[in-house]
């Protein structure tokens, strides 16, 4: 019986769909949006976007010993070896470039807003 006052519910695959699609990709896995895993020689996710202030996570989840080291030698992990974790405070806007020294062929970008 169709009326004003029939609601309407969607199915909750609908609705989880929905959350995905707007949910960042690292909340989505559990993590909060400033923190990049070290996975299979890659930072994941490779590229975020935070507002000043923040303090980002790097974990390594990967065998391998991996650092986290800015282009321009702002900041600089050390080796870090499975689990380790590393953070940075990014406090000024701009677009920080970053590699690991080991295995220069990973790359990751952090942009400060």
């Amino acid at each position: 019986m169709e009326g004003p006052n029939r609601t309407r519910r969607l199915p909750a695959a609908v609705v989880l769909a929905l959350i995905a699609l707007v949910t960042p990709a690292a909340q989505v896995l559990g993590l909060p949006a400033d923190t990049i895993e070290i996975r299979d020689s890659r930072y994941l996710p490779p590229t975020i976007t935070v507002p000043a202030g923040t303090t980002d996570h790097w974990i390594n989840r990967d065998e391998e010993t991996h650092t986290v080291t800015s282009d321009t030698d702002l900041f600089k992990s050390g080796g870090l070896n499975l689990d380790e974790e590393y953070t940075h405070t990014f406090t000024t806007p701009g677009t920080y470039p970053y590699t690991c020294a080991l295995h220069d062929f990973m790359q990751g970008t952090i942009v400060v807003k």
